[in-house]
């Protein structure tokens, strides 16, 4: 599969969420669907910084990590960067063990990465938001510290590559998924209390 299929496929669904299914009340709908739509038509283009190639839908990321914290409390915020740094420690673990010692990626590393990374950032974080943005956080640090860290063994790594946000939109779609079954369950459990309650009332 070419790298960068599972990003399109997954950020146009979200697009068209976003843009005409999605509550027009909604506060954040316009936000999402622009962001949306930045990061589909900014990805192809690069930009060298300081000798490293960085894609553009790294800095749509950037905007939207911004935004998203921007009105968070300062221990919301600060607990956001103690779980991000976690989760770009783990992304640059893995990549670092993927270019020395490739024989423990068993299968393809686009799902591997985001699996891990998703499983982690739901652990970290309680609701989809929180884990959105801690998860968008966590993967570009550990981009960027990873380029860093290989261009000093002169080998090239660009930032936000389509094999990135391949993983990434793996990632954010198991949480989102996750998130939607967390959701359904409190609900049915609520139901189920309710219920309780008027069977021993009557």
């Amino acid at each position: 599969m070419e790298e960068g299929l599972i990003f399109y496929w997954c950020t146009w669904a979200a697009w068209i969420w976003t843009t005409f299914m999605m509550d027009k009340k909604n506060a954040g709908r316009l936000k999402y669907s622009v962001m949306l739509l930045l990061l589909i038509i900014l990805s192809p283009y690069t930009a060298g910084i300081h000798g490293i190639q960085v894609h553009m839908s790294a800095l749509v990321l950037i905007v939207f990590i911004q935004l998203e914290t921007f009105r968070l409390k300062r221990s919301e915020t600060l607990y956001i960067a103690i779980s991000a740094l976690i989760v770009m420690l783990a992304h640059v673990n893995f990549l670092l063990f993927e270019l020395f010692d490739p024989v423990w990626v068993i299968f393809k590393r686009e799902w591997m990465a985001g699996i891990c990374m998703s499983a982690l950032t739901i652990i970290l974080q309680s609701s989809r938001q929180l884990r959105l943005v801690t998860l968008s956080a966590g993967l570009l640090q550990g981009e960027i510290l990873f380029a860093i860290i290989i261009r000093k063994f002169g080998f090239p790594h660009p930032i936000a590559s389509p094999a990135f946000l391949d993983a990434a939109c793996i990632a954010a779609v198991i949480i989102i998924a996750w998130s939607g079954m967390e959701q359904f369950s409190a609900s049915f459990s609520k139901m189920d209390q309710v219920e309780r309650e008027k069977q021993r009332s009557s």
